[in-house]
């Protein structure tokens, strides 16, 4: 059974996924730093650096970063003092600010629809069948006439004409509203809203696996996390160590660069040397499969697993790591074992990690 909870633990509204009791992906912004992912502004120019870096003062305090190029993709030469609309893509206030693009793109329950760069792209995910995201693609090539990019998300399986078209129209005049109306807005200017928390989670969870919806309505000194049992949960997804069933253990640092995961075989019985470093690896792949999507971790992960000389084990543990990371709805790609024995992951940026909204949290 998947139920979702929505609360707030330490001054972060989370929202939970939870199957059986245990959460498997979370959702986090500061009550005070809500995500702007999504928003569309009309910005004005402030400079643009020798380096081609375009900074533009959208009024959120922060001036918002955009590549020049993305001004040549649509002819425009970007200059200090001129408008443009620009849609955030990455926030991070606390750090380097925000980054964002002029190439506009709306989410909806089984559609993400963009302007066009170029020849139209129309993609499907890759969690699909086979014969499934054929259909789909067909479907959207005669419903787009390739006149946008479009992505067909994983819970259009089985959708039908007639409900994609309708979600496509809906689409493109939310992109079509926000490029007519900036011309009669005065930098800076909020155009479009992405949404509050609620909206956010209802796109990135709400499909027909879930069962029940739990909010936190009730007012007192305990979090919903608290009160039903949770919180331990949230504090664990915070700690640089994750135990293993088998007495082993995984250590997970965050580096400016990436972020490293040892494997170590802790306290595993170890009558058969070979065989219990096989079974440590093989379940830490599973946990970490499990860890990098309830952390939000993404970028480049490197994984230092036991040593293990036999080719077939470590096929195997490939094999597992790569049907594992096919459970998130976030893109994993597994490049396999770097030549110092180490596995090298990448998964897409999604947010920011989970650690970011809890930065007094101790190992």
């Amino acid at each position: 059974m998947k139920k979702i909870y929505i609360g707030i633990l330490d001054g972060v509204r989370l929202a939970a996924l939870c199957e059986d009791g245990k959460i498997i992906e979370l959702i986090a912004e500061k009550v005070q730093e809500a995500s702007l992912i999504g928003n569309v502004y009309i910005g004005k120019i402030e400079r643009v650096t020798d380096s081609r870096f375009v900074f533009l003062n959208v009024g959120i305090g922060k001036n918002v970063f955009v590549y020049a190029d993305e001004f040549d993709a649509i002819g425009t030469a970007p200059k200090a003092g001129k408008s443009a609309i620009i849609q955030i893509t990455k926030d991070n206030p606390s750090n380097k600010g925000y980054s964002g693009t002029t190439k506009l793109s709306f989410k909806g329950q089984n559609l993400i629809v963009s302007e066009k760069r170029g020849t139209a792209e129309i993609g499907v995910s890759k969690k699909l069948p086979s014969e499934e995201r054929k259909r789909l693609k067909s479907i959207m090539i005669e419903i787009s006439e390739q006149k946008f990019d479009v992505l067909v998300r994983t819970r259009a399986e089985n959708q039908t004409f007639d409900i994609l078209k309708e979600e496509f129209s809906g689409l493109i005049k939310l992109i079509d509203a926000s490029k007519k109306i900036w011309t009669n807005i005065k930098p800076p200017a909020l155009v479009y809203n992405a949404g509050d928390f609620s909206e956010k989670i209802a796109s990135d969870f709400l499909n027909n696996d879930i069962d029940e919806v739990i909010t936190d309505n009730v007012k007192g000194n305990l979090s919903l996390f608290t009160r039903i049992g949770l919180e331990k949960q949230v504090r664990a997804a915070l700690s640089k160590k994750v135990w293993l069933s088998c007495g082993g253990f995984l250590i997970i640092e965050r580096t400016e660069a990436c972020h490293v995961i040892d494997v170590n075989t802790g306290n595993c019985e170890k009558k058969n040397f070979s065989e219990t470093v096989f079974e440590t690896n093989i379940q830490a792949a599973i946990e970490i499969a499990a860890q990098i999507r309830l952390r939000n971790i993404s970028g480049i992960i490197v994984v230092d697993f036991v040593d293990m000389d036999n080719i077939e084990y470590r096929e195997k543990l490939i094999q597992i790591l790569n049907f594992e990371t096919k459970k998130d709805r976030i893109s994993v790609k597994i490049h396999g074992f770097a030549p110092l024995g180490l596995v090298i992951i990448s998964r897409k940026k999604f947010r920011e990690p989970l650690d970011t909204f809890f930065r007094k949290e101790k190992s």
